[in-house]
């Protein structure tokens, strides 16, 4: 079971920055930050997940693939014209694939995807995160914002 959490800023970049401010800080859940990641919204609607694991030599690789899996499930990749460039196609398709191949042993509650899509639009930014004490960090971090979403992932076998 994962507790999901996801935190919305009507600012692109609004949440690269408060991911780093509470990433500093000293509570028990805090250590759970260490996985989140910030989604800026581009004007065209494009994704851009940036996530400091990433540089991290002890970081799994897994996590970034879990992130663009679960975002591609809220959020699919746009279907593409026969007369995209085939490099571009091939990655959509495979990115798509690979997020429905691993969400498909995972139920997410279609209230929160749906929830998450809308705040997911153009000029805005999110924080995802798994946080097991996800009430207590709840407190905290609906201070940063008025948009917070929660909701339990569960394994369907």
């Amino acid at each position: 079971m994962i507790e999901l959490v996801m935190i919305g800023f009507g600012d692109r970049h609004r949440a690269t920055d408060v991911l780093t401010q509470v990433q500093r800080l000293e509570f028990d859940w805090a250590s759970d930050l260490r996985n989140a990641i910030a989604v800026e919204v581009e004007n065209d609607g494009r994704l851009r997940m940036l996530q400091s694991l990433l540089v991290d030599p002890a970081a799994d690789p897994e996590d970034a693939f879990e992130w663009r899996a679960l975002l591609s499930a809220i959020v699919p990749l746009p279907y593409l014209s026969s007369s995209s460039p085939t490099k571009v196609g091939t990655q959509v398709r495979t990115i798509n694939d690979e997020g429905s191949a691993w969400l498909e042993n995972l139920s997410l509650d279609p209230d929160f995807a749906r929830n998450a899509s809308a705040l997911l639009r153009p000029g805005n930014s999110a924080i995802l995160a798994t946080i097991h004490d996800w009430q207590a960090a709840i407190k905290l971090l609906s201070g940063y914002s008025h948009l917070v979403l929660h909701t339990t992932v569960q394994s369907k076998v």
